[in-house]
This record gives C-alpha cells, structure tokens and sequence, in this order.
C-alpha cells in the first residue's frame, strides 16, 4: 500500500533527492509514485524517505475511507459481471456497457437518476 496520497501533509525531513525544499517545510502531496512523491507548487520529485507523514483530520481518513469503499465497490460489480456474463478475462469498455445496460433496463428507477448513474461511469 502506497505510503502518501494525494491530498496527504507531509513535513521535509531530509534531502537525499537533491532537491531544494529547505527542511521542516510543510508540503501537500499531489502524486505519488513508487517511492517518489510530488509536492504541490513544487517542481521536484522527492524521495519518501525524505518526508514524514504528518497526523490526518478525521475528515482526511473518512475521504480515504470513502474512496475505498468506492473501489471496493467496483471490484465486487465487476466480480458480478465476470460470473453473470461467464467470461474468463475483464473487458473494462465491454463491463461499462453491461452496466450501461442494466441501468437502462431498471424500470424502477426515474429517468434523471438513469442519467446521473450514467454520466458516473465516465467520471
């Protein structure tokens, strides 16, 4: 699991990167890949060891919570999918059209709502 996220505070402790953040600056990251970091407003990539994660608000963990349980969410349609449609490997364009489709075939739900769960899958 990755250590940083965007949106996470960070506080510099360290410039084994080279780059020219002066130590005990505060950042907020705004990408993360594999041990590098990228901090907002800053053109460096830093290595994560040259940053401590600083504390979260409650806020800030129930956003992650939120964005996994999205995640969660769409593994397990997506599950639903393979075992519905009997198919071996996931098709991504091929699941949105399925879903697409069962949107469209709920006589139960209102047009605008078929709209905004649409226009979701494109998000």
């Amino acid at each position: 699991m990755a250590k940083f996220e965007a949106g996470d505070e960070a506080k510099v402790i360290g410039i084994m990167s080279g780059h020219q953040i002066p130590v005990g600056t505060k950042i907020t990251v705004s990408g993360y890949l594999g041990q590098f970091v990228r901090a907002e407003g800053y053109q460096w990539n830093l290595y994560e060891q040259d940053l401590e994660e600083l504390p979260c608000t409650k806020e800030r963990v129930e956003k992650r919570l939120a964005k996994k349980e999205k995640e969660f969410s769409l593994l397990k349609s997506q599950i639903e999918y393979l075992e519905e449609t009997g198919v071996e490997r996931l098709d991504k364009q091929a699941f949105k059209d399925h879903l697409i489709l069962k949107i469209l075939a709920d006589q139960q739900m209102a047009l605008q709502e078929k709209s905004r769960r649409i226009q979701s899958l494109f998000e």
